[in-house]
């Protein structure tokens, strides 16, 4: 069913600007959610370790592990892919079913895409495919960039959730955004969709079925694609957790048309 945007493109004397109006509900449901996911980064980010060098210097070293929940790993994921022996996960579904409702209820608070600061942090290819030949060697080289590159992965993540939390009435009503401002919006209702979208399928679709590969991670989906095309039963225990998906993700897509 055809629907209007969310979105309109005005231009002005001072610039093109980028202009909505949400509901009091949909307002709180966006701090809801923006805030989860800027929990879950503080406190990755507060729990990497500090050595001599970081405290003389100032400069935060990061985890050298990958996040152990799964929701987490899809925002900061390993910078070269895993090869030999896989990473195992966690994949409780209840745990992840009690994470996604709680979190679209914004009671827990537990994309940018950062490809562009993977490709700049990353070693030449010929390096990079002998890294991938040895899993041992991979994971040193996935410990090492985590270390040196996660903090400001994060702090860039964090700095989108900011400018949303900064530009959205608390109780509804306008919005106004300026280019920079509405690419915030994007990555930051990117990463809202993508830690609902691994709770929702990690939640109906156990590892061992077929949405899952070898190494327990989803294959790619609608989660990771696009707006689901259809709601699922009122009735299921994920169903607010989808709803919470579908608008950040439309949302999302109306932002994205105005401004290509």
């Amino acid at each position: 069913m055809d629907r209007a945007p969310r979105f309109a493109r005005k231009s002005g004397i001072r610039g093109v600007k980028f202009k909505a109006r949400l509901e009091p509900a949909e307002a709180a449901l966006v701090r809801d959610v923006v805030s989860g996911v800027m929990k879950l980064l503080s406190d990755r980010l507060g729990s990497g370790s500090q050595d001599e060098l970081a405290e003389l210097t100032g400069i935060k070293s990061g985890n050298s592990e990958p996040p152990d929940y799964a929701p987490l790993a899809r925002l900061i994921p390993d910078f070269f892919p895993p090869s030999g022996s896989p990473r195992a996960r966690e994949s409780d579904a209840e745990r992840y079913a009690g994470h996604a409702e709680n979190f679209s209820e914004g009671e827990d608070a537990d994309n940018i895409d950062f490809s562009d600061d993977v490709a700049a942090a990353s070693p030449d290819s010929a390096d990079t495919e002998a890294a991938q030949d040895d899993p041992a060697e991979t994971e040193r080289e996935n410990a090492a960039m985590r270390m040196l590159h996660e903090p400001e992965i994060i702090e860039a993540k964090l700095y989108a959730g900011e400018v949303v939390m900064r530009t959205i009435p608390a109780k509804g009503g306008a919005i106004s955004l300026n280019e920079q401002q509405a690419e915030s919006w994007l990555q930051a209702l990117n990463d809202v969709r993508l830690v609902l979208g691994e709770l929702i399928m990690r939640a109906e679709q156990p590892p061992g079925s077929s949405d899952f590969g070898s190494n327990g991670s989803p294959k790619p989906g609608w989660y990771r694609t696009g707006v689901p095309e259809e709601m699922p039963d009122p009735d299921s225990p994920m169903f607010p957790a989808w709803q919470a998906y579908y608008w950040c993700a439309m949302m999302q897509d109306d932002l994205l048309q105005v401004m290509i």
